[in-house]
């Protein structure tokens, strides 16, 4: 038999936003946005010794 999948993103356009928005309300005791594009997170502890940090860039040529 074949399975039906929905799909969990609705407009791929938003995706991003709503990925951190997300994952900054489930944790909003350990992260917040920053920067001018609201696409940085930060942890509310940081920096800390021994840890690093992480970051991924796409940049829209449209």
């Amino acid at each position: 038999m074949s399975k039906q999948h929905r799909k969990l993103i609705n407009n791929s356009d938003h995706l991003i936003d709503q990925l951190i928005e997300g994952m900054v309300s489930a944790h909003p005791d350990l992260l917040r946005v920053e920067g001018e594009t609201g696409r940085a997170i930060v942890a509310l502890n940081g920096p800390r010794d021994g840890k690093v940090g992480i970051g991924c860039c796409h940049v829209n040529s449209a």
